[in-house]
């Protein structure tokens, strides 16, 4: 979670071996790819940032995962543990994967 003054503002999804410093990211949110370097916000293919200057605001992703107003609407909430997601034998049926 990005945010600006310690409010989240982008929801992105990284690569889990991400530099803190400096990264892409897809935008959840805003169906966007970005890149994020030493506290500004790039739109991709962009040259100049973003006009505020961003933070890491978490990257525990027990707070990131699931529906996005959902981990927007519990981020204020340090204990907030978002749900595991729910597999069962149903939702592979049907996926045509030859074995």
């Amino acid at each position: 979670m990005l945010g600006i003054e310690d409010k989240p503002y982008l929801l992105v999804e990284v690569d889990p071996n991400f530099n803190r410093n400096h990264f892409d990211f897809h935008v959840v949110n805003g169906r966007w790819n970005g890149v994020y370097r030493d506290g500004r916000v790039y739109v991709e293919r962009d040259k100049e940032p973003v006009d505020h200057v961003v933070t890491i605001l978490t990257d525990n992703q027990d707070r990131l995962r699931g529906d996005y107003q959902t981990v927007f609407d519990n981020f204020s909430d340090e204990n907030y543990v978002a749900p595991k997601p729910r597999y069962t034998a149903e939702d592979f049926e049907d996926d045509d994967i030859p074995f």
